[in-house]
């Protein structure tokens, strides 16, 4: 017991001397860095094809659909406002880094709830323009299973708000299909409350779909992780692209070979370590550990291992995982993705357009 605590008393001694150390390195700035963006980003500006807004009655059920200059979403009156845009994607290829609905708002009620809020959905089935703008008998759109978190509509009149819907509009190219349908619900107020938005649906002011897009290879560069801290060790990337490592695995000492140079990254899961190389090649550090079968001879750039869900992500984007699968529509509606991170049973993800998926 009296050795343990002396070897714990170490470690800790060692550790705070390595701080020392690795805030005293200057930053490490290798030449010929790549960026994350890719060559040739394009911005398709989708064409908006309707926009209408149904009204349903609370007090006397009844819905009815009309496609007016300003589209309400919300609750007010008794009445409760959803909307419906359609555009068109026709001629859009390549992979979805961003897309941004852009509405601009033209009058804005809270309540004592809060801002109003917004839901996008896509649409669960078809859906036909109705055949003229006025009010007319009419079947509420069903809303999709896949649809956006909801927005706090913060915005007061007279501004654009921007909400990201990069999801829905790669669910759609995943599927072949030209065509995106929207349905905008928000929140509910008891009458005689309000709590809604509208915003403009003619004009200069019509809604907005911009999709920055690429059909250009995605190539993410390795992110020179610096330091890395598993389960008793320590591993610290060195300006020479070399690693150096302190503590012990598997009561062993970390034996760094000679030839582990243009190293780029570290990582450590509890048990081992690892360090990507030029290339990204992954090496294996510590007694007993290896380099997983599953992870790919080249082009890694980030690593989860060592628990019950493992993840490599390489420098396309993609994400390839075993263990614990992660949800299928991470490749088809979120990917591609700009860096994971990881514990024990989870692994979350950054996408392009900035979402933490997880």
């Amino acid at each position: 017991m009296k050795a343990q605590a002396i070897f714990r008393l170490l470690s800790r001694i060692r550790l705070h001397l390595l701080l020392a150390v690795v805030l005293a390195v200057p930053p490490f700035a290798p030449a010929g860095m790549a960026s994350a963006e890719p060559n040739a980003p394009d911005t398709y500006a989708s064409p908006l094809l309707a926009s209408c807004e149904y009204k349903e009655a609370m007090v006397v059920p009844s819905t009815t659909v009309s496609c007016p200059d300003t589209i309400s979403i919300g609750s007010r009156a008794g009445n409760s406002y959803s909307g419906v845009l359609k555009f068109d994607l026709n001629g859009l290829s390549g992979t979805v880094l961003q897309a941004n609905l852009e509405l601009y708002v033209t009058d804005r009620h809270a309540n004592d709830d809060g801002s109003p809020e917004l839901t996008i959905h896509q649409i669960n089935g078809n859906w036909t323009q109705p055949p003229s703008p006025l009010e007319a008998a009419a079947d509420l759109p069903i809303p999709g299973q896949l649809h956006t978190g909801n927005y706090a509509v913060t915005d007061d009149g007279g501004t654009w708000a921007t909400f990201n819907i990069a999801p829905l509009v790669r669910d759609k190219i995943a599927k072949g299909e030209d065509e995106l349908v929207l349905v905008l619900s928000g929140s509910w107020a008891e009458d005689p409350g309000e709590r809604f938005f509208q915003f403009a649906s003619s004009g200069a002011t019509v809604p907005k779909l911009n999709i920055v897009n690429t059909t250009a290879p995605v190539q993410l560069p390795i992110p020179h992780t610096r330091i890395a801290a598993g389960d008793g060790f320590t591993l610290l990337l060195q300006n020479d692209g070399t690693v150096k490592a302190y503590g012990r695995i598997n009561d062993h000492k970390i034996e760094v070979p000679d030839s582990l140079t243009g190293v780029q990254a570290v990582y450590a899961s509890n048990d081992c370590g690892y360090a990507i190389r030029e290339g990204g090649f992954v090496a294996a550090l510590g007694d007993g550990c290896a380099v997983p079968a599953e992870v790919p001879d080249g082009n890694v750039v980030g690593l989860v291992l060592g628990g019950g869900t493992s993840a490599v992500l390489k420098n396309d984007g993609t994400i390839i995982n075993w263990g614990r699968e992660i949800p299928a529509e991470w490749k088809t509606i979120y990917a591609p993705f700009k860096s994971i991170s990881g514990g024990d049973d989870h692994v979350a993800a950054l996408t392009w357009d900035n979402a933490v998926v997880s």
